[in-house]
C-alpha cells in the first residue's frame, strides 16, 4: 500500500513550566496534497492547507469519540 501520509514527530519542551510535548509535521505531497486541494476548493473557510489539516483531524477524532 502506497503511503498517504507522511508525518514526522519531536518532542517540544516549554521553557517557562518545563512541559513537554509532541510537536508533528505533516508533508502534504502527491495524493495527499491532491484530496487537500479538493478539501480547500469545497470549504472555502480553509485558507491554507494548515487550515484544512486541522479541520480533518478534527472531524476524524469525532469519528474516533463516537465509538
Amino acid at each position: 500500500m502506497k503511503e498517504r501520509v507522511k508525518v514526522m514527530q519531536d518532542v517540544y519542551e516549554n521553557r517557562s513550566t518545563n512541559k513537554k510535548a509532541a510537536g508533528c509535521t505533516v508533508i502534504i505531497s502527491g495524493e495527499m496534497k491532491e484530496v487537500m486541494d479538493k478539501i480547500i476548493a469545497k470549504h472555502p473557510e480553509y485558507k491554507s492547507y494548515a487550515q484544512a489539516f486541522a479541520g480533518v483531524v478534527e472531524r476524524g477524532i469525532r469519528v474516533f469519540e463516537e465509538e
